[in-house]
Order: structure tokens, then sequence, then C-alpha cells
């Protein structure tokens, strides 16, 4: 018989039936390894065995005194044993197969805490990264300078601007004097009136004047359509006093037609998107860049992000062709210089290199750091600004969006930090997340079956197929709180931004959002490069970034020019490594803890009588009040179906996103070490994952049960180690109980 190890047990709990499942020897018996169909006897103890406590203790130590001992002539005396063979890894795993996919509470508890320590130990450990200081502001002031002084007191009346940044004072005469430039500096340093004012002095200087028949003198290409209207209305301020200069823009979402009438009148600084630049270079005959001598490429590390490099490449090719077309024809044209070129960008990638050595000739680097030099600088250096606060939150993943809701009742109801942005990672989760937060700030649940979202304006539409289309959809743009309303956590206007909305609605909520004292605005990355949102208060990122530079450019929106302002940063706990990412490139964030804006959050709902009746039964602690409101929330998406599907479609995008981040950042954030299902909870819903994905496709999905309205009694402890963590749980660590001490009264 192979036996490849024995095992001593008492013999004493063996029945009658054991010589079926045993040789007897002399005093030890081997069991074969195939063990015959267990028999009636043996069933029925096993059953009792269940049922008493003291039955179960003593199978456990091996005495079992159902059987008479001394009536069975095949058990043997008390003290002897009986060799079984070792039981195979395959049963092992066969019979423990629910054990191993059932982890604990406090088991998930520890671990989390373990990671989080381990993390904590290591940051303690590094040194303290002394971020790259750049001075903002310098002594000097426009006045100083060599321009125009019509531009002077343009900039003081209308702009309100008279002190040079640092990037202005080192740039602005090297453009003036003709070289070509190259500037890295950080986001919110006033890298646009670095060009546009020297751009606007040369061409004023022309004599004769120029008139809009002259063509494109000056050619500014950006990466989005926001960035695009933004510069355009900085050189409309520009030449308020020379008249005789037009500013135009070129962008995706408008009409062609229209576009082509302008560009036939005439137009002498052109700002565009590359798409849509390209597209006319190649279709409209009025668009000609004979005598451009200005070139400008924006956020061009975003260009090619954006896929922009053959667009890019194209255009450079075309500005060169109808340049020496022009030159055959009439001979040379304003300036000893072919082009002056002025590429600008927060990091400088391979591809930024490349398309500077492609279109600058002998370029000078501006660095404004205090480690700046003629030296480029790495690309892993990130410059952000002194103002800046940063931080960043552990949240279990079914937590996440509450702890976002009790973030943003804490900034708009006590406190004045009221405008802020929350970037996400797609425009369903924008679609969605805009929604339910008007559902719980603004109480308007009534409205919730009237939202659509999935359109969008193609260029080609006229007006009137805009404005029709606009009419038959209802999306809350703005959702506006009404005073009188006693319902609302929140006293606060909802916006929110995405490449999918019509440009009509782009541009209108660009434009609101830059001007209101306070708001939040739901919106991907497409605000996230060079938008110079006034007086942001809070740059909250949902969804992680896929790099070190898109964190500095998403944080970038905020402390803009001198001003204040704080990011943070919202994690899991397979995610912190990020942070010691951040760490390396410098960057350096303070953790917050998400227990404190929870007691904020039961203060607001205590103060709602809507909330405070809703969540009656919750108001005890913080902790609870949050699982209150997510309950609430997952019975709101629950009953309404349009809710429900833009939640699962939020879910499936978000999905896709978190699969695609680069192989520089998988290794943190890996689908493979986040729960799908708890992930799910932060969009509110309670089906299974295959059951979301099923609803978002629009098919049938099994119906849930409602959730029972009394908790079930704790188990006891020894059943509580192996039970598994359930889809309802809070994700809160468990609270222990404290015993009471001292000697109790006999």
């Amino acid at each position: 018989m192979d036996v490849t190890e024995s095992i001593s047990i008492n013999v004493g709990s063996f029945g009658s039936d054991v010589d079926k499942l045993s040789k007897v020897g002399k005093t030890r018996s081997t069991v074969p390894a195939s063990i015959p169909r267990k028999s009636k006897l043996e069933k029925a103890l096993k059953r009792k065995r269940k049922i008493s406590k003291v039955e179960d203790f003593q199978r456990q130590t091996g005495v079992d005194t159902l059987q008479d001992d001394e009536e069975n002539p095949h058990i043997q005396p008390a003290g002897t044993t009986i060799s079984v063979p070792r039981i195979t890894e395959g049963f092992k795993r066969k019979k423990f197969k629910g054990a191993h996919n059932k982890i604990s509470f406090s088991e998930d508890a520890r671990e989390q805490d373990s990671i989080q320590s381990q993390f904590r130990a290591r940051m303690l450990e590094k040194q303290p990264a002394e971020p790259l200081k750049e001075i903002l502001f310098s002594t000097e002031e426009f006045k100083d300078l060599p321009i125009h002084p019509f531009t002077v007191s343009n900039l003081a009346q209308n702009m309100n601007i008279s002190k040079l940044t640092m990037v202005q004072k080192q740039a602005i005469p090297v453009i003036l004097s003709g070289t070509d430039v190259l500037v890295r500096s950080q986001t919110g340093s006033g890298k646009t009136l670095a060009y546009a004012v020297p751009i606007v002095e040369a061409l004023q200087k022309i004599r004769p004047k120029l008139s809009r028949k002259d063509g494109v003198h000056a050619l500014i290409i950006v990466p989005t359509r926001e960035l695009a209207l933004q510069t355009y209305e900085v050189f409309v301020k520009l030449l308020k006093p020379f008249t005789w200069i037009v500013p135009g823009c070129l962008m995706g979402g408008e009409k062609r037609k229209s576009e082509k009438a302008r560009l036939r009148k005439g137009i002498t600084i052109l700002v565009g998107t590359p798409g849509r630049l390209l597209d006319h270079a190649n279709k409209t005959r009025a668009l000609r860049f004979d005598r451009t001598s200005w070139l400008v490429i924006d956020e061009a590390d975003r260009l090619f992000e954006l896929g922009y490099e053959r667009d890019i490449n194209a255009l450079l090719q075309l500005l060169d062709e109808h340049r020496q077309e022009y030159e055959v024809c009439y001979g040379t044209g304003y300036g000893s210089r072919l082009r002056h070129s002025v590429l600008l960008s927060a990091t400088l990638t391979p591809a930024v290199k490349n398309l500077s050595n492609l279109a600058l000739r002998n370029p000078s680097y501006i660095e404004t750091t205090e480690e700046g030099g003629t030296e480029v600088k790495k690309d892993t250096d990130i410059t952000l600004p002194s103002t800046l606060s940063q931080y960043y939150m552990i949240t279990p993943a079914k937590l996440r969006l509450v702890s976002l809701i009790a973030f943003i009742v804490s900034k708009c109801q006590f406190s004045e930090e009221r405008k802020i942005i929350v970037f996400l990672g797609t425009q369903d989760m924008v679609d969605f997340h805009t929604d339910i937060f008007s559902v719980v700030l603004n109480d308007t649940s009534a409205a919730v079956g009237n939202i659509s979202s999935e359109d969008d304006m193609s260029d080609d539409e006229s007006e009137s197929e805009s404005f029709r289309k606009k009419k038959k959809i209802k999306r809350p743009i703005v959702v506006k709180q009404d005073d009188e309303e006693e319902g609302a956590l929140a006293d606060i206007d909802v916006f929110r931004l995405h490449g999918n909305m019509s440009q009509q609605e782009r541009t209108e909520v660009f434009k609101t959002f830059r001007s209101a004292p306070r708001g939040v605005l739901f919106c991907t990355d497409v605000a996230s490069r060079g938008l110079d949102l006034t007086l942001v208060d809070w740059v909250v990122q949902l969804s992680p970034p896929q790099s070190v530079s898109h964190y500095a450019h998403r944080v970038g929106r905020s402390a803009r020019v001198g001003a204040h302002g704080s990011a943070l940063l919202f994690l899991v706990d397979s995610e912190l490594q990020f942070v010691e990412k951040l760490h390396e490139a410098r960057i350096s964030l303070e953790e917050q803890e998400m227990s404190t804006y929870f007691e904020y959050l039961k203060m607001a709902v205590n103060a709602s009588p809507r909330w405070k009746n809703e969540l009656e039964d919750y108001l005890l602690k913080a902790e609870t009040v949050a699982v209150g409101l997510q309950h609430s929330l997952e019975d709101i998406v629950l009953n309404d179906e349009k809710l429900k599907q833009k939640a699962c479609k939020a879910y499936t995008s978000w999905m896709r996103f978190y699969s695609s981040y680069p192989k520089e950042v998988r290794s943190i954030f890996n689908m493979k070490r986040v729960h799908p299902g708890h992930f799910a909870s932060s969009f509110a819903l309670r089906m299974a994952p295959s059951q979301i994905v099923r609803c978002s496709k629009g098919l049938p999905t099994k119906p849930l049960p409602p959730r029972p309205k009394k908790t079930p009694p704790p188990l006891k402890r020894r059943q509580q180690q192996q039970s598994a963590v359930s889809e309802y749980d809070s994700g809160l660590p468990s609270i222990k109980k404290r015993h009471k001490s001292g000697i109790n009264n006999r």
C-alpha cells in the first residue's frame, strides 16, 4: 500500500463500521487511499455532531461516547491510534475551494492596514522631496520693455496687468529680437502673453499698415477648442489699440461655411486646432500661408498626446511650400527671416524635442526655474506653483462616491473654497457624476428622467439643425440651486465639460464657469491643458492621472499667476505607489483623512430636512451617515432606469479606462489588483459586473432582491472568521468592542 505519510489519531470516536474503512492490526491499522462510500450510520453521526457543540468539541479532541467501546470488538483501546494517509493537494483544493475564495472582513481590514502602514514606513524613510522652485513674478514691468505705449496702457486698463512674470521677462526680448525660442515653464505662468505681446508689437510696426487682404501673418496652433477660444480672446483684448490687425479662430464643432466666409474677408492672426487648420488649408483657397512670418505651437506635448503629430508635420510642410511659391512669384516677404517660430511646452518629451529640431532654427532655450539655464532639463523634472497645496486621500473603493460628496459638501457649505474642478477618466463618467450630484446637492430628482447625453453635433450641422437638436434634448449643463429649496445638501451649481458635447455647449459652459464665483465642474482631460479658469480653489482627481505630466497639468488649473490653490488625489490601497512615483519627480503630497469629511457630511445631513428624514436610522455616527447615504444613492439609481443606464455605461467606460494605463504605471493601476464589484458601488450600483455590462448594452438583467431593512444578527466569532466580505458591506474598518475591566462581584 502506498502511504506517503501517517497521522496518528484517536480511534475512540469510530463506530462499528470502522472495519469497512480500515484494516485492523495489532495496535495500528492503515486506511487505503480509496475510501468506500460512507454508511448511513456515519452520516447520522455527522449530523448529530453538527448539532451538538459538546460532540463537536469531543470530535476535535478524539473522544466520542456515542458508541460503546466494549461492545465493538473492532474498536481498539482508548490509548491506541490509527494511521491514515495524508490528504492529497488536489483533494485539499477541492475540499477547501470555497475557503480560498472567501476572505474574512477582519483579514481584509488587517491587510489594508498592513499595506498602508508599509507605505507610510517607506515614505518616512525617504528624503523629503525638494520641488523645483520657480520665481513667478519679476521686479520689472511692461513699461520697461521696448513696446508701444498703447500696449502698456491697454494691459494696465483692460487686463489689469502691469508686472512681468519671469517667463515673460526672459522670453519677450528674445522673441522680439527674431530668434526662435523653446519655452518651458510651469502652468499658469503667463506663457500666452509671452508670445502674444511680441507678435502684436511686430505686426503693428509694419508700414504701410496691414490690411485684412494681406493674409495670415501669424499662426498659433493649440491642442483643444477651449484653449483656442481662450487664446483668441487674449488677442482680441491686446489688439484694441490696433484695430487694423484682425484676429480669427478656427476649431472643430463650428460651421465650415461661416469659417470660410471669415477667411475670405481676411484674418491677420489665426488661432486654431491642427485638424481644422489642415482641413481648411487643403480645401479652402482663401487660406494661404504665403506671408506667414510667425508660427507658435502651444502645449506641444499635449498635441502629440492627442495624436496630432502628422497634422503638425503636414502644416509645417504647407507653410514651407506656400512660402516658396510666394517667393518665386513676388520675391521675399516682410522681414529678413522667413519665419519666427516659438514652441511652448510644460514637459519636454522626445516627440517635442524632435519637433523643435524640425520647426526651430538655432533656438534659445528658456527655463524659469532656479536650476534653469541653456540646457534642456529631463522630462521627470516637474515645476509646480509654490502656492499650490497638494494632498491625497485613501478611500475604500465602495465609498469613493460618498467620500467625494462629503468633500464637496464640506468645502461648499463650511468654507469659502467653493470653486472646484473634478477630473474623471471618461465622458460617460462625467455625465453620470453630473446627474447624481445634481440629485444629491441640488435635489433635482424630478428632472433626472429627462437627462440625455448621447448626442454630438457634427462639423457640417447648420445653426437651425443644432437649435432643433438642443431643443429636443434636455441636458443639465448647469444645474442651478434654488435658495428656497430645503432638501439640498449644498448651495452650489454643477457643470460638466467633455469632448462629446456640441461646441455651443462647450463654449457656454467654459465661459459660465470661468466667470462664476463658485461651482463644481466635472470634466475630462479636455480641460487639463492651458485653460485659465480664474480663482479655482480645488482640483480633485477622482480618476488618477496616466502619468506624472498629466498630474502636473491637471493640478495646474489651480494656483494660477500667484493665486493660492489646492489639489486632492483619490487613491485606493493598491494605487499608493503612485505617490512614491510623484515623490521621485520631486512632488510631495500630504495625506488627508476620509473621516474628517464624514463629520462635515453628518452636519450637512442634519441641516437638510430631506436627508435627515431619509437617513434617520444612520445619524448616530459620521461613518454610519456615509453608509446610509451610499444605500440611498443605490436606491435612487435602482429606481430610475435612465440614471441606472448611465451608471452602467459609466462603469463599463471606467473598466476600459483603467485597463488603458500606459506601461510605465500599469503595475500601479492594474485591473487585476482591484475588486470590480467594489468599484461598482462607487457608481451606486448593486449589480454584479457581468450584469452591469449587460445593462450598459440594453440587455435584460436579473432582478435584484431588495435591501434588507434590518441587519442580521452578528455571527459567532468562529463563523465570522470563515465568512466572506459581503457585497453589502460598507468598506469601513470594523469597530472593536471595549470590554469592561474590573473584578466581577460574586
